[in-house]
């Protein structure tokens, strides 16, 4: 199980936690959570080649980051069905200033169709 979030939730949401992060480490014995470090880009439809969306992540587990093997990036055309775009391996991703993984990725609006 894997939760991905790009806003701040109150804690009252999550039983007093501050972050949705914390409360998955602390509630969850199996699971990650991703934590976007930088965004930058957006897309354009009428300039979908030089449509650039990237991104430093930062899995979290409960180990550190030592039992992330992969993370798989899907892509949606916004209805229901989603596509796996892009698998990241761990030996793909770097230490990050706290000694987590990171990775860096990008998708023109061209690839991600």
């Amino acid at each position: 199980m894997a939760f991905s979030c790009s806003e701040d939730f109150s804690s009252d949401e999550y039983g007093g936690y501050e972050m949705l992060t914390d409360y998955m480490l602390k509630e969850y014995q199996v699971g990650a959570a991703l934590r976007t470090i930088t965004e930058a880009g957006s897309y354009r439809f009428f300039d979908a080649a030089n449509s650039i969306w990237s991104a430093t992540l930062e899995p979290h587990d409960h180990e550190s980051g030592g039992l992330t093997e992969s993370v798989d990036w899907y892509v949606s055309n916004g209805g229901s069905n989603e596509v796996l775009a892009r698998t990241v391996t761990r030996s793909e991703m770097y230490d990050g200033p706290v000694g987590l993984p990171r990775m860096d990725i990008s998708m023109s609006l061209t690839e991600a169709g």
